[in-house]
């Protein structure tokens, strides 16, 4: 689970600022997401899920304890999408406060 989230989290934070041409240029934001976001965010997740799970498994069964870890995971990557990929202090031209239009308005961030 940890490899998914990691890479569906950068694929969208690399797609909002695409979207509001946030940042130098493409290269740097891809470097930056790949070299560092990346991996920590794969150990974050993994960690996370692991954790989650293993402490879940003791009390309820596994169908609840897989369900409790992937809703961690979900919350982790909604916090860091809002918190990485949507930046407040950035003037964004093409995205009205720097939130794409493609971004479904049932999801705050």
């Amino acid at each position: 689970m940890g490899i998914v989230m990691s890479l569906g989290t950068c694929w969208l934070i690399a797609n909002i600022w695409s979207s509001c041409d946030v940042g130098v240029n493409g290269s740097a934001n891809s470097g930056f997401l790949v070299i560092v976001y990346l991996p920590l965010a794969f150990v974050v997740f993994s960690v996370a899920a692991g954790v989650t799970h293993s402490v879940m498994a003791k009390w309820t069964n596994a169908t609840v304890a897989l369900g409790s870890a992937f809703a961690v995971e979900i919350a982790i990557g909604w916090t860091v999408i809002a918190w990485i990929g949507i930046v407040d202090d950035y003037p964004a031209p093409f995205c009205p406060g720097n939130i794409p239009s493609w971004w479904p308005d049932f999801i705050p961030v």
